[in-house]
């Protein structure tokens, strides 16, 4: 028994030593890693994409958001005649 169980780790070690499996094993890491890189470059340039788009939506927003505000306060003036603190 344990020559038979030797026998099938030294089946094993002959296996994966061996120069065509070695080959095909760089071959399979190599283009994994091919893969795996085109996959980090898109990422990065879809975030910086986002972030372009993300900054002119807020960059809208804020403007939008001061219009209204001017809006409101020349509606309120012309309402309440001069100047009224709301928070009172």
């Amino acid at each position: 028994m344990p020559g038979k169980l030797f026998g099938y780790f030294e089946d094993a070690f002959y296996f994966f030593t061996d120069d065509k499996f070695i080959s095909y094993s760089k071959a399979a890491l190599a283009f994994f890693s091919i893969f795996f890189i085109t996959i980090i470059c898109y990422t990065t340039v879809r975030m910086f994409e986002i972030r372009k788009k993300e900054k002119k939506h807020l960059e809208h927003e804020i403007r939008e958001y001061a219009h209204n505000k001017m809006e409101y306060e020349k509606k309120l003036k012309e309402t309440t005649g001069g100047s009224k603190n709301e928070k009172w």
